[in-house]
Formats: structure tokens, sequence, C-alpha cells
């Protein structure tokens, strides 16, 4: 892991502009006249009613209330209909860069330290500084992903059988940098929603991937995860003031039956899906944890139910308790991500193994948890 691979892209293999006009899948570069290629949103579009969750975002992304438009560009690419269901599956997902993620932390965190400031933050686009595309890497999932074959930019008018695809398969660091329209936090509030429950230590978890798909170092994969969490959490935890959603908002055009496909059925999900009405779920979003969800992810088959009226019928203490739970959960990520880490100016700065400096820290004070992801990971 010393080395990183060259970038896999070459003149005849360089991703088609993202300022193309032509409908074509991302991933594949299939045009939709040659491949059923339809419309993937990345916030999901099965939560565009949910009032409560665009408040939150049009707050902490320095918006207007009601201002929010989902069916654009910036939420809006084009996948392959196998693709597309994959995706949906949580199989795999859009990576953005890692200096991308942590200029978000930055950002962010800036707010987050003054616990005092109640201003509404900047608007989420001065980041971008004008910019109209953005690269991404494909991340697969911990089940699988088919291999895929990748076109060259071709000639409308050339018969299909002349062009040349690229083959690529899992990891796929061969896959090229994908450039896309979509914006970074419409990416990120699929992403991070996707890893909550994944495998990112060990020789089987994300972070070997990511060194492959980014030139970054083990730590650097580790901070870019964190981080990409941490924001999404810090997006969704608090609500707005009562002033800010004073009034009823205007209904989001959905797009038509054709262009949203269903809802992948449970047995196609992975086991870690959350697809009940729950903080982590891409298409059923509340502001508390369910049960799933409480315990890590881990299906009990002999206890799991199919509905979600153990979460609905919650009183709120019941509701306060599921609340503590995942916040407990969420402590010890933090803590197995430290153990890999030193402390040097009160920060958590890089990898060590030194049995001497990790000693010291179950003597250290507790700390409230809300408090130690927000400052350990500037």
């Amino acid at each position: 892991m010393g080395q990183h691979p060259k970038t896999p892209e070459t003149p005849s293999h360089a991703p088609r502009s993202a300022k193309s006009t032509v409908k074509h899948c991302l991933v594949t570069n299939e045009l939709a006249s040659k491949a059923r290629v339809e419309p993937c949103y990345l916030l999901n579009q099965r939560l565009w009613k949910n009032t409560e969750l665009l408040s939150r975002l049009e707050w902490t992304w320095g918006m207007q209330y009601d201002s929010l438009k989902l069916d654009t560009e910036a939420n809006r690419t084009y996948l392959r209909h196998d693709l597309l269901e994959s995706f949906d599956s949580n199989r795999w997902l859009l990576l953005p860069s890692p200096e991308m993620v942590n200029k978000l932390w930055n950002h962010y965190q800036n707010f987050v330290d003054d616990s005092t400031n109640a201003k509404q933050h900047p608007h989420i686009e001065t980041l971008y500084e004008g910019a109209e595309t953005f690269e991404y890497r494909l991340l697969p999932l911990r089940h699988g992903l088919d291999s895929i074959d990748r076109f060259d930019e071709p000639d409308l008018f050339s018969p299909a059988a002349e062009q040349n695809p690229t083959h690529h398969s899992n990891p796929f660091d061969t896959l090229p940098t994908l450039v896309s329209h979509v914006k970074p936090h419409f990416v990120i509030c699929d992403s991070a929603a996707k890893l909550t429950h994944e495998n990112i230590m060990g020789s089987s978890g994300l972070l070997q991937v990511i060194q492959l798909l980014w030139p970054v170092s083990e730590c650097d994969a580790t901070c870019m995860l964190v981080n990409l969490q941490s924001v999404y959490s810090l997006w969704l935890e608090d609500a707005p003031p009562s002033t800010f959603a004073s009034t009823p908002r205007t209904p989001l055009r959905l797009p038509s039956p054709d262009a949203c496909p269903r809802l992948p059925i449970r047995r196609r999900l992975s086991p870690e899906s959350c697809v009940r009405p729950c903080i982590n779920s891409r298409f059923a979003w509340t502001p508390l944890p369910c049960s799933h969800c409480q315990n890590g992810g881990i299906v009990n088959n002999s206890t799991e139910s199919d509905d979600d009226e153990d979460l609905i019928s919650l009183s709120p203490s019941e509701a306060a308790s599921e609340y503590k739970a995942y916040r407990r959960h969420l402590s010890y990520k933090v803590r197995s991500w430290q153990s890999r880490c030193m402390k040097e100016g009160g920060r958590w700065t890089s990898r060590v193994f030194n049995d001497n400096q990790l000693g010291s820290y179950v003597e250290e004070r507790s700390r409230n948890i809300g408090r130690t992801v927000r400052r350990t990971y500037s």
C-alpha cells in the first residue's frame, strides 16, 4: 500500500465530459439510445415529501426555507437500469474525493465548535467556488457487484459493434474517475447512509479499497470516512429554529412513475440495509434510529418484524432510550478508530502501534460523545 497505482485513465478511456447534453450512463458511458438508461436521484425521491428532513437540510445548507430543488442535475445522474437497481440495493456508492469531504467537514466544524452560535450556516454552494462538475469513484460494498464494461466515448453515428469496451471488476480501481454535475452534498446524503453498517477496518474492509481508488494513506482514508459520516450527522441532528419553517411547504414535483423505480424488495437488499423509518434509512428517514440500527445492523430472524409498529408506537421515554443506544454505538465506533491513532495537541493525527502511548487512554476522563465526535476529526 506504500505506492498507489497510476490513474487508470488514458486518452481513449477518459470519462465523457459531464457537460455533454447526451443522456448516458455515468458508469458505463452507454448512450440512452443504445441501452436502457434511467435517472438516479442521490437524495432519494422517496424522501421528497419528508418535510422535516428537507427543512433540516435547507437550514444547515444555508438555504432559504422551501427553496430546495431536487429534480435537477445537482441531484440527478443517469445509470443503466441494472446498475440503478444495484445502486438502490446498497451494493455500491459514489465516493467523493478526500479533499472535498475534508473541505466540507472543516467548514461545518467551525460552527459546531461554537454551541452558542444560532446563526444559519453560509450557503453550501460557496464551498464549490463555482465548480460545475465533480469527481467521484465507484466504491463497491460488501455484497458485491458484477463486473462492468465501460465504453469509450462513441461517435453518435457509429454502429454499436464498433464501440470498444474496457472490462473492469471488483474493486473497480481500474474504472476511470467518474465526472458528474451531481453535487457532493447530495452524494453524501446517499453514501453516508449506505456506510452506516459497513465493515471499514481489516483486510476485508473498505479502507483497503479506498486506498486503491484515491491516493491516500490508511489513516487519511479512515479520517475521510469518519468525516463523511460526521458531516451527514451534523446536517440532520438538530432541527432548525421554529421561525425557519413558518409556512406550509410547497409540494415538490415528483418524477414521473416511469422515472421512479420501485423500492427493491427486502430480500434483494443486504441484511445491513435499513429500509424502515430510521435515521439511517435512504427511503424513510426519521430523527431516531430503529431497533435494527441500535443492534449494530445485526438481523435477529427470531424477532425481526416486517412492520414498523414497534418504532411508531414508541413513547417519548422509549424514543429517548433508543437515541441513547445509538449514541453509545457511535461512541464505540469512535473509540475503535482512536485506538489506531496517537494523541497530539489534543487531536488524533496519525496511526501508531505503541502500547505505551495507548495505555494512557483508559485513564482519561470520559467525555460527552457529541463533543468527542465534533472535536476529534478537525
